[in-house]
């Protein structure tokens, strides 16, 4: 029950630092803010701080960050006293640079989340380096000239050239191009012996009836190492941000082409229970505090998805309307607030409708079992 509750926190957390990243970027513009909530449902304690309400809701899922005339209109919390805010401190009146970096920093910040969980992270566990691990004889891999101890510094498919710094960066680019691979496109490498010469090379792979899929014949080492300084630790923090962001980015294309099915989409009770049994296991194989860094691994992804989902260009998400004030940046005119207002009301209705179906399998997810 403590990991439970420990996750739910962990998955609120990351929602509200986004919301905080709103938060602190309008107050440093002097937009007013009226209304921070952590949490969503009923009010648990609410207090109130100059111009500002401040409110802990029931449910630990998500937040909010109400801005003065967000939508163009006066916004007030349910039975509250009307507030008298500075003239010209609403967010509608604002510049459209700013108000573009109101919004952006609320992912912003969850890359940032991302970026310092992670320094934490590799600090103690270090960074799988894409080591070769084995090249099964006769082998594609074999014979192309790929070798235990190689280091992999670049693959590429069909022009499309990948640089690689982890053992993780060769899983997303095999998963990224899977359908090129089986075509039987050829993969060029570049990697960097043992003795420290460069190699470079190019293999095909081959159809495996064992294991139904196509195989090169070779695996990479996922066992991490520490970093060899501190710029090492930064740029690999760095790094690890990226590739989460690709990872989804990949993910939501697996989605559309229909090589992720439905069943691949939770909502957050699956999210907790993943990030549960995640813990769990850790804990059983390491103890404490290999749980404590599961976690944190698992905060790491969740914080950059979270971040990349929202810069989608979909209307109610932070892209959708950061793509708009591009718009009026470009143009010169800022679109009428009736239309942006019918944009996004559209836009929040389609993903409500999506939060319901997503939650809905989940409740069927949770009462039939996995």
């Amino acid at each position: 029950m403590l990991r439970v509750i420990i996750s739910i926190l962990a998955l609120g957390f990351i929602v509200i630092f986004h919301e905080l990243g709103h938060f602190l970027t309008a107050k440093a513009f002097g937009i007013s803010v009226v209304e921070f909530t952590v949490g969503l449902g009923p009010v648990l304690v609410s207090k109130k701080h100059g111009s500002t309400r401040y409110s802990l809701r029931a449910l630990p899922f998500g937040g909010a960050c109400v801005m003065y005339q967000e939508s163009g209109e006066d916004e007030e919390t349910e039975g509250e006293e009307k507030t008298e805010f500075p003239e010209g401190s609403g967010f509608q009146n604002q510049p459209a640079w700013k108000r573009f970096l109101v919004i952006f920093a609320g992912p912003f910040f969850n890359f940032l989340l991302a970026f310092l969980l992670a320094v934490v992270f590799i600090f103690n566990v270090g960074y799988d380096r894409p080591v070769i691990a084995d090249v099964t004889e006769g082998s594609p891999a074999w014979e192309a000239g790929l070798r235990a101890g190689d280091r992999v510094r670049s693959l590429e498919v069909s022009g499309m050239r990948s640089g690689i710094r982890t053992g993780g960066d060769i899983q997303l680019f095999f998963l990224a191009n899977q359908s090129l691979v089986d075509a039987g496109k050829p993969v060029r490498f570049k990697v960097i012996a043992s003795d420290g010469a460069e190699k470079n090379g190019e293999m095909t792979s081959v159809y495996n009836e064992e294991y139904k899929k196509s195989l090169f014949g070779f695996s990479y080492s996922r066992l991490a190492e520490p970093c060899d300084n501190v710029w090492d630790l930064m740029s690999m923090s760095v790094h690890q941000v990226k590739y989460t962001i690709q990872l989804t980015v990949e993910s939501i294309r697996m989605l559309i082409r229909g090589d992720l099915g439905a069943e691949s989409i939770g909502g957050p009770v699956q999210i907790v229970a993943v990030m549960d049994e995640s813990v769990e296991a850790a804990r059983e194989q390491g103890g404490n505090e290999a749980a404590a860094l599961t976690l944190l691994e698992l905060a790491i992804l969740l914080s950059g998805s979270m971040g990349a989902m929202n810069l989608l260009p979909l209307p109610a998400l932070d892209g959708g309307r950061l793509l708009l004030l591009l718009v009026e940046m470009i143009t010169r005119k800022k679109l009428p607030q009736k239309l942006e207002a019918a944009i996004n009301f559209a836009g929040l209705m389609i993903l409500l409708a999506l939060m319901v179906l997503v939650m809905f399998k989940d409740i069927i997810w949770l009462v039939l079992g996995k």
